[in-house]
């Protein structure tokens, strides 16, 4: 006695679920692989992109201390020299240079500068005047 027709059915409906399974897995599972990949590249996770940021601003931070430094550095030297070759300063001068200078020796001012603002306050201590 052959099978019964539905069972003949559902055999063939089976092969073909196993068939259409099959092909997904192998299209799909090679194509999410890639997607994945394509994704990971344009999207970081939060931490790494933090690291990142940070890194950079680190970077731009150090940036401006050397141009804060330099441009100190130049106001410094420029003024001291200015007055010692007018050999005299004011009060206020001598005030406004000091805090230049204070601001560049905290951001580790070498001793060029210092050496001329000492001049300067010698200056300043006689009275202002050579």
């Amino acid at each position: 006695m052959p099978p019964p027709e539905y069972l003949i059915n559902l055999k063939e409906w089976a092969a073909a679920i196993t068939t259409i399974a099959a092909v997904f897995i192998l299209v799909c599972t090679p194509v999410g692989s890639w997607l994945r990949g394509l994704f990971k590249k344009h999207v970081q996770d939060p931490e790494s992109l933090q690291d990142k940021q940070i890194a950079e601003m680190r970077a731009q931070l150090a940036a401006l201390e050397r141009a804060s430094m330099a441009t100190l550095r130049d106001r410094v030297v420029f003024l001291c020299e200015k007055y010692l070759e007018a050999g005299e300063i004011t009060p206020r001068q001598f005030e406004v240079l000091t805090g230049l200078y204070e601001s560049y020796r905290e951001l580790g001012g070498n001793s060029f500068a210092h050496d001329l603002y000492e001049s300067v306050r010698i200056l300043f201590q006689n009275g202002g005047k050579e």
